[in-house]
């Protein structure tokens, strides 16, 4: 079975269930006026979609009792101070910020931002002191070794490479650090994730506009395959599946998770969530998103629904 077919498949079943739901006579709600079919959904779901104008989308509502279970055991997360695997009740240690000297202001402490994460628990993570610019480590067998300053890191899935964005530049380097090699685009990149086969998605500027670019990885280098125009607001980029990308749109107090094909740049979904957000990510079969916002809280986000994840204070996360 395709990762298309996965999607289709369980989203056939969750709209069945919410049916079956709506029908036993739970309470439900609605508020997008522009948007059909419209799906009913138990009152307890405060996150959902809301009128938005991003053309016809299909309103596939979710309960949020339907997506916890639909959520993957395991997940990757950084929490400013260490970065841990989550697993139910358990968790595991992968990394730690390195503890202060005598005489050293906490201001000068290590804070951990973004992360991703390749084979056999390798992590790459953004390093914050104070008023340094940002520094991407590899933690990889219980070692950390610093790569250099940058930003937005991508970990190939089998830990052959690692990228980072430094200004305009997407910097390929191997787990030692040594540069592999650099491809300069044409505006400052805002993000990067890990796509489909093992390319890069790259979020930059062009000019007053946004576009994303399609980066191919082969023997070490990188090279431009696609680029075309995405939302004026995106700030945030990650990979689903092999025919669709997402893209969030944040401001101060919302923002727009968008589900985008990636053959016709169609916005097949779109979620809303009312805060900030600052990472992004979706399971190995695109099913479930997983939301990070500014405030160190979680969100699933599935289809054109959102709704919290419980968990700690949150920077990063990776499922």
């Amino acid at each position: 079975m395709t990762t298309t077919e996965v999607r289709t498949v369980r989203r056939v079943a969750l709209l069945a269930t919410a049916g079956a739901l709506a029908f036993a006579g739970c309470t439900s709600s609605s508020s997008a006026d522009d948007i059909q079919p419209v799906v009913t959904v138990p009152a307890e779901v405060t996150e959902t979609t809301d009128t938005f104008d991003v053309g016809t989308v299909a309103d596939q509502a979710v309960p949020t009792a339907m997506a916890e279970r639909l959520l993957p055991d395991v997940r990757v997360l950084s929490d400013g101070g260490s970065v841990i695997e989550l697993s139910g009740d358990s968790y595991f240690p992968i990394a730690e910020h390195g503890a202060l000297e005598i005489g050293q202001s906490p201001q000068d402490a290590e804070r951990f931002a973004s992360i991703d994460v390749g084979a056999g628990r390798t992590v790459a993570v953004v390093v914050h002191i104070a008023d340094e610019a940002p520094r991407v480590d590899l933690v990889a067998n219980g070692q950390r070794r610093q790569i250099g300053l940058g930003d937005h890191p991508v970990l190939d899935d089998e830990s052959r490479w690692l990228a980072r964005a430094v200004d305009n530049s997407v910097v390929l380097t191997d787990l030692e650090g040594a540069e592999l090699h650099r491809l300069d685009l044409d505006g400052a990149i805002i993000d990067m994730a890990d796509g489909a086969g093992g390319n890069i998605l790259v979020l930059h500027e062009v000019g007053r506009s946004v576009s994303l670019t399609v980066v191919a990885v082969t023997d070490g280098v990188a090279v431009s395959q696609s680029s075309s125009s995405v939302a004026s607001g995106a700030q945030i980029v990650a990979a689903v599946d092999a025919d669709h990308f997402a893209i969030a749109t944040v401001d101060e107090a919302r923002s727009v998770v968008q589900i985008v094909m990636s053959d016709t740049g169609a916005v097949t979904n779109a979620a809303v969530i009312e805060m900030a957000l600052v990472d992004l990510d979706f399971s190995a079969d695109g099913t479930v998103g997983i939301a990070v916002a500014v405030d160190g809280s979680t969100h699933w986000v599935i289809d054109s629904s959102a709704g919290p994840i419980d968990g700690p204070w949150t920077a990063s996360a990776r499922w």
